[in-house]
Formats: structure tokens, sequence, C-alpha cells
């Protein structure tokens, strides 16, 4: 007789004894790994059962069979959908399991060695939470001891043992410094499977994309695409954990933690997505960026402020504040005085995420207006010389880039520049600063400012292996050279050296007389006439040159505005600002200029008869719109400017000053001459349709009307004279 043992967990175990059952979990790996057999009760027939063990039989022997016909797909979800599939404990006896028998009433799969892919030690315990924490578990506590014998890292170490007499707000406190280091800051609480997690770390990188990937027919897999601060990074095939992961996940790295982990933005906090993620073994993302973290500076470290919730539901809440989560989940909980220190205010967890979110690379709009904030409450307070001043700067010009406001990112980023070569920070932390922007530029596909943002890098990095490129004859000497069309490269550096020492020599000769360049205003004038930001940065550089009414109205007019903003980041305030630099900025092609001159100068400049005439003669409205909605109760409509508005034939100028000055707008007889002598017809209609009572049709004005075929506009002067007979007949 062949003796047979059988081994049933809720009956050899006495379910009463916590310490019992604290003993007996830990040998449960072993116990079902030496079985010969494991039996899994699914429960009675219903539900068309039978035929759903035969589809998942088939399915396990052709990996890739899909199902053929909607009744077996709903009987397998149906079956799917029974307790045993939630059970958290299912994993760890179907991992060890060497030979597997599933029954469903009379119905039984017989001699699958595997289920899932689940196997013991697949994954370290932080990447075994992510995946299976939302099981279903009697006790809370088996949702962590159920998983410690499928860990591929050793829980013991640390102490994390089953004892079922911890209170779960320490064993949920142990688990997240087990995963995440000592170095973190925890709270947890006794009645929600949910911890706050105060740490400092380094931002890797933004999700770009995530797609469902297209060969797994399972659907259980995610293809996730990284973006490394503006440069496209590692994209690799990964399992879909409890979680999935989103477009706009970070991910990050904690000091102290073994493994980079994602999370996700809500308004103040990030809540933790994956805790613990292990790159594929064949991908090479891990090593690099381990590498990477090795020679982060420490202004890349951050704080963060982290909620690891197991409770998926609250997932769909995105704009809840840290104070509202906290009331939802602990509405009891106070703070202690150590919590305190490590609790910022909201301000302060705004700005933090701002920060966050811009070394991330994200581009999301509302950072910017935290950023703003965060600069000007800054400058105000500690001057625009400071750190923090310039950090923000820093980032508000990437986010200006990456939303699409080019001009805003440019003279933001002209302005930190220029402050931090005064400063005369470490050259690499400013060469830094313009690859940054340059990978910025690149990634919005704005490559013709990323090369001009190249040439500047490649002139700091050449600066600090040529020293003699701070001398002001030599950067003369290499910006009449750029402005030869000659580029400025390390081998031209090298040999404008050569030339500049032996020149200097046969100067010292006897009665010869030394070579004198042209005026450093007259070069930069030049410089800014070509567009050339190479000899425009070498000629600023200079302390003594000076940027002239003749200068700033060059730089004005041109097409291209990135010498402009390297011009006004350098002078910031102290730049005069005369009247013919402002009606050059309202006759260009859009409204930035006029827009930074206003913002910036404003109290400095009045708003002339000439300068809203020339933003009345613009092909382009915007200018005209943006002086109207910005500063509308600074601008008088003289009579000239009507007649300027009412002579644009490109956009209703007219039109928009009627509506927005209203009684302000008086209508001459220069002002409907005008409108009846432009071609655009619609121009002599508005007026009559919005101040037909005050229009007064002279011979000139009709004779003009008649010239440019306006036939509308006459027939309407027409049924207002008939209209007005017809009125005076009746007294």
């Amino acid at each position: 007789m062949i003796e047979r043992i059988l081994w049933i967990d809720a009956v050899c175990i006495d379910q009463t004894n916590i310490e019992e059952r604290g003993e007996q979990i830990q040998y449960m790996a072993e116990i079902y790994s030496k079985a010969n057999r494991v039996i899994v009760w699914l429960g009675e027939t219903a539900d068309n059962s039978d035929q759903a063990l035969k589809s998942i039989r088939m399915a396990a022997d052709e990996e890739h069979q899909s199902l053929q016909k909607d009744t077996d797909k709903q009987a397998v979800l149906t079956i799917l959908e029974r307790p045993w599939f939630r059970r958290i404990w299912i994993l760890q006896e179907v991992a060890a399991a060497q030979h597997i028998v599933m029954m469903c009433g009379s119905t039984r799969i017989d001699g699958m060695n595997s289920l899932g892919g689940i196997s013991l030690d697949i994954r370290p315990l932080g990447a075994l939470i992510d995946m299976y924490h939302t099981h279903e578990a009697t006790e809370r506590h088996d949702k962590i001891f159920a998983l410690l014998g499928m860990s591929s890292n050793d829980p013991t170490t640390h102490g994390l043992l089953p004892n079922y007499k911890t209170p779960w707000d320490e064993l949920m406190a142990q688990l997240v410094k087990f995963i995440l280091g000592d170095q973190v800051f925890v709270k947890s609480w006794m009645q929600q499977e949910a911890t706050v997690v105060f740490a400092k770390g380094c931002v890797i990188g933004i999700v770009s994309s995530v797609q469902m990937a297209h060969d797994d027919s399972r659907g259980d897999k995610q293809h996730v695409k990284l973006k490394i601060r503006d440069v496209p990074g590692p994209s690799w095939t990964i399992q879909v954990a409890g979680k999935p992961i989103e477009a706009g996940d970070l991910f990050c790295h904690l000091l102290g933690a073994t493994k980079p982990m994602v999370i996700r933005p809500r308004h103040d906090y990030f809540t933790i997505i994956l805790v613990e993620f292990t790159a594929p073994k064949d991908d090479r993302m891990e090593k690099m960026d381990l590498e990477r973290l090795e020679q982060l500076e420490t202004s890349s470290v951050h704080d963060f402020l982290l909620v690891w919730d197991w409770n998926s539901s609250d997932e769909v809440t995105t704009s809840r504040d840290y104070e509202s989560w906290m009331t939802s989940r602990v509405p009891e909980y106070l703070y202690s005085e150590e919590e305190s220190r490590n609790y910022p205010d909201k301000q302060t967890r705004l700005g933090i995420m701002a920060l966050i979110m811009s070394n991330a690379g994200s581009n999301d709009k509302t950072i910017i207006d935290t950023l703003q904030y965060m600069k000007n409450a800054f400058a105000r307070d500690f001057g625009e010389a400071d750190r923090r001043t310039l950090t923000c700067m820093s980032k508000l010009a990437l986010m200006y880039g990456r939303t699409g406001h080019l001009w805003e990112a440019e003279s933001e980023f002209w302005r930190m520049f220029w402050t931090r070569m005064n400063l005369q920070e470490r050259r690499e932390d400013i060469v830094r600063e313009v690859t940054n922007f340059v990978a910025m530029c690149k990634g919005q596909g704005q490559f013709h400012r990323a090369k001009n943002f190249d040439k500047v890098a490649s002139l700091l990095e050449m600066a600090g292996r040529y020293p003699l490129m701070a001398d002001k004859d030599f950067a003369v000497l290499l910006a009449q050279a750029s402005l030869r069309d000659v580029e400025v490269t390390e081998k031209s550096v090298i040999a404008a050296e050569k030339k500049f020492n032996s020149e200097a020599e046969v100067d010292q000769t006897p009665g010869r007389k030394k070579y004198t360049p042209p005026p450093m205003e007259t070069l930069l004038l030049r410089a800014v006439n070509k567009e050339n930001i190479e000899a425009t940065y070498l000629l600023l550089c200079q302390e003594k040159v000076q940027i002239t009414e003749k200068i700033l109205i060059s730089a004005v007019e041109n097409d291209d505005s990135s010498v402009l903003w390297c011009l006004l980041g350098r002078e910031k305030d102290e730049i005069r600002i005369t009247e013919r630099v402002v009606i050059e900025a309202a006759m260009r092609n859009n409204e930035s200029v006029l827009q930074y001159l206003l913002e910036r100068h404003g109290s400095k400049i009045r708003l002339t008869e000439e300068i809203v005439i020339a933003a009345a003669e613009n092909r382009e409205r915007s200018v005209l719109v943006y002086l109207l909605g910005r500063w509308k109760d600074r601008i008088e409509i003289t009579p000239k400017v009507a007649v300027a508005a009412a002579e644009n034939e490109q956009f209703p100028a007219l039109k928009i000053l009627l509506q927005a000055k209203g009684t302000e707008f008086e209508v001459t007889e220069e002002v409907v001459v005008a409108a009846a002598n432009n071609r655009e017809k619609s121009v002599l209609v508005t007026l009559l349709e919005e101040r037909g009572s005050e229009v007064r049709m002279t011979k000139e004005a009709l004779d003009a009307a008649r010239g440019n075929g306006n036939v509308l506009a006459l027939k309407r002067v027409l049924e207002d004279a008939r209209r007005m007979a017809r009125v005076r007949g009746s007294w």
C-alpha cells in the first residue's frame, strides 16, 4: 500500500493561532514545491465552466492561440472571476508547484506545469507588490507575507518576517524601508493600505508614450518609451502591473534605493505607480541610468512627497491636492513635530513639483505659472542673481520652449545666461545650461535655434581651453572671422592664436603702426545686421561694448529675433528703449518684441501716436490686438490713427478699433474717405454698420466707393438715405 499525504492549508494550520500561522507560512513554498501534485478546486460546474477549462487547456498548449467563439471567451472570463483567481496565496502555491490539477465540478485539467508564467524567485519583492497588491486576502498582512517566498531578494536580512503580531502600520513601514532604503521618512496607518513617503531623489526621465504590445495576444504587456530631458531615451516591453504605466509618468531614483521607481504627478504630490522597476534583462537602460545617477550634481536632487496607495479607485481623481487626499483617507490624522519638519507647505510643494516636472522634460503648461510665481518671489526677496531665482529662470526657459512659447524661452534663457556669466559661475555649469536648451530646441524641431546655441556652447568650452579668448583684441579677431563667414572651430582658434601672437610680436617693432580694429559698436552692428549669434556673443562678452539705439533697432528689424534676445538679456532693465525702437517693434510681423518691451519697460514707455499708427498699419493683426487687449486705457485714438486703421487692407484694423474704443473713436470725413478708398470693401461696410448714423458720405467718398466697385456699401448708403427721407416725410 502506497502512503498518501494530503496537505490542506485550512485544515493543517490552526487558523486561530497567530504564532503557528506566522511560523508555518515560512514553509509554504517548500511544502508546495515538494508536492507531487497541487489540486486546485474552483467550485461546482456552472456558467459553461466545462468549455472554459477546455479553452484554458488549449491556450496553455498553444501560447498564441486565441479563442474563436464569443461564447468561449465569455465562459473563460466568467470562470476567471471565481474567488480562487483573486486570492493572493494562489501565486505562491502555483509558483512552487511541480504539477497542477485544476478541477471544476467533474471537469479537470491535468498536467499543467505552470500557470501564467508564475514561478519562485522571479522578481524583487517591490516588483511583486506592484504586480499583485490588488489580489484579495482574508487578512491584510497576507498581501505581503504571501509574496515573501517568491521574492528574488531576501527580506529576512532586514527583519521582514511573517509575524501576524506586527501591527499593520509597522509592517508597511518595514516594507517601504526594505524596498526604498533607510533614508526615507515613512508614515503609515493601521486601517489603510497606503503610506506617505518623504524622500530625496533624482529624476531620470518622463514617459513619452505607452502602447499595448502589438505582438502580445493576451494584452498584458505595454510598450513604453522614455524621454530623458528632451532627448529620446530607451523603450521596452514590460508586463502590465496592478497600476499600468501612462504617458506623463516619471521615472526617478530615490537616494538609498537600489532600483528606479515610476511615479505619477498629482496636484502637489506624486503617487507611486511602480515602487520598484527592473528593466528587461536584455535592456541596457538600468545600467545606463545608474551610471548617469552617479554623475548627477546635488542640484539635481529633489525632495519628493510620495503617496503609495494600494486602493486603485483613488487613481481616478487626478486634481486633488495632498490635503484632500489625507482628509479622505485619514480624516482624524494630526501631524507630529517630526513630520512637520519633513512636511513642506503647499506653495513649497507646488514649487518642488514644478522643478521636478521641468527636470523630467514635461510640457505641462500649468507648471509655467508656478515657476513664474517662484521666480518673482525669489527675485523680490533675494535678487535676480540668487541661485534659486536663476534655477527658476532656467526651468522656465525650458518650459516655455516645450510649450511652443519660443520667444519667451529665448528671452528668459539669455537673461539667466548673462546673469550667470556676470557671476563668473563655473564654466561647465553654464555649458550644461546651454546644452540643455539645445536639447529642448531639437526636441521641438527648432534646429536653427539649436545650431545657434550649439555655437555658443562650443565657444564657452573652447574658452576654458584657450584663455586667450578672454582677451578683447583676440575676441574681436574671432568675431571678425565669423563675420567673414569663417566658422569658429577649435582648429581655427588655434590658427588665430598663432597669428595673433606673431602679430603682437611684430607690433613691438619700433616705428611700426599698430593695427587698430573698427570700433566695437561698429562690429556689433555688423554682427546684428547679419544675424550672427556667434560674433554677437563674442563682442557682448566685452564689458565696454555699448548697445546703441541703431544697434537695437537693427536687431528689432531682423526676421530672426535670436540676436535681439541675446542683446536684451545682457542689458536687462538698464537698456534705453526709445520711441523709435518701439515703433519698429510695432511694425514687426508678430507681437513678441513689442510685448517684451512693454511688459519689461512699460513704465518707461509712452504709447505715442506714432507707435499706435505703426500697429494700425501693420499687416499682422496680432500686434494691434495685443496693444488694445493689454494697454487699451493708455491708447488714444487720434484722427491719424483712425485713418491708418481705415487704410489697412490686410485685416479689419478699423473694426477692431471701433469695437475696442467705442465712442472714443471719432468718425471724421478723412476716416470715411480712407475707408472708401480701401480696396478691401468690407472696411467701409463695417464702418456703415457700426457707426452709420455718424458717417457722412461726401462726394469724394462716394466717388471712391464707386471707383472701388463697392456695391454693397453704396447700396447701404442708398437704403439709409431712403429711410431718412421717409422719416422726414412723416414729419
